[in-house]
């Protein structure tokens, strides 16, 4: 069945892309085969200087487009969820792919559910040896649990309570959210299908065990400084 653009999406699908043009058809086409049909995807570029909005281009009919100047990553994702219509929200990205049913299966869960976030697991999928060498932790099989915004479904109203991603060059906004989510008690339902494909390859260098453990450092230096100021005010 051929996708087609609804009118009042129950889930907002959101690909930030810079320079992503080697995987990013895959990533969309991810998206646009789901079984759960009642979506949207949005995607942000991000300043790309490849091919990657001429490949975005052609699916011009089925998603809903957004150019921006270089402004990072989380300013990408947070542009998207302002322009987001529907009442779930989850992201891709560019080099990452979603499983077939990946959305369904959370999204019932999630709309059965008064948690405002369901996970679904996350299979690793390492292209080099190099990049199988990051993760020394994550099992052979490489599926686990991992808190990713794209193994995720969020009810739109936890941005409305909670506030946007961090938009901060020096932590990761994905990193900073779920942070985030943990210090206001909010759980997050886990169901137990792989729902990610998150693709590990030499070009993805920040990502790796050691990256996290500095970003983390960096989001508790950040946070205690917050509190200063607050205190100090």
């Amino acid at each position: 069945m051929a996708f087609k653009k609804v009118s009042s999406p129950k889930v907002s699908v959101i690909i930030p892309l810079f320079n992503g043009e080697k995987y990013i058809e895959e990533a969309i086409n991810s998206v646009l085969r789901q079984s759960f049909r009642d979506l949207e995807l949005i995607i942000v570029d991000n300043g790309s200087t490849d091919g990657s909005r001429l490949i975005a281009d052609k699916f011009e009919d089925k998603i809903k487009l957004f150019i921006e100047s270089k402004k990072g990553v989380a300013a990408a994702r947070n542009l998207g969820i302002k322009h987001a219509q529907g009442e779930y929200i989850t992201f891709l990205d560019q080099d990452d792919y979603f499983l077939p049913t990946a959305i369904e299966q959370l999204y019932d869960v999630i709309n059965q559910s008064e948690h405002l976030a369901v996970m679904g697991k996350t299979h690793y999928l390492f292209e080099t040896q190099a990049s199988r060498k990051r993760w020394p932790q994550i099992n052979e099989e490489g599926i686990l649990f991992s808190t990713l915004l794209g193994a995720c479904v969020f009810k739109k109203e936890l941005f409305e309570k909670l506030g946007y991603l961090l938009e901060n060059p020096e932590i990761s906004d994905d990193v900073e959210w779920f942070y985030r989510l943990d210090q206001k008690g909010i759980e997050i339902q886990k169901v137990d299908s792989v729902t990610l494909t998150y693709r590990q390859h030499d070009n993805n260098t920040t990502s790796s065990q050691e990256y996290t453990q500095g970003v983390i450092l960096k989001l508790l230096k950040h946070t205690l400084d917050q509190r200063r100021k607050t205190n100090a005010s």
